[in-house]
């Protein structure tokens, strides 16, 4: 019931789903932020930006900083990728 974001993929990286925030749920908010997340060489995230709203900016500011706080990618190059982030009340 929380969040969706890029499953677990081959390598080490940590990828957990945001739990659905209750002040989200208690309003019957929902949507989908896509987020540009910046990653260094050593796989941690320093920076997710919205890059498109769920309409509600609350919502996009607790995705884009659950995903900077818990997220880490395999080690590499810095890089950036775009992913969504799903917010979906069941």
């Amino acid at each position: 019931m929380g969040g969706t974001g890029i499953s677990g993929s081959g390598g080490s990286g940590r990828f957990p789903t945001p739990p659905y925030p209750s002040f989200a749920r208690s309003r019957g908010i929902q949507g989908s932020v896509m987020l540009t997340i910046i990653v260094n060489a050593t796989g941690a995230v320093e920076n997710a930006i919205v890059a498109g709203s769920t309409g509600y900016s609350e919502l996009d500011s607790y995705a884009a900083s659950w995903v900077r706080r818990n997220w880490r990618f395999p080690p590499g190059a810095a890089r950036s990728f775009k992913l969504p982030v799903v917010f979906k009340l069941r």
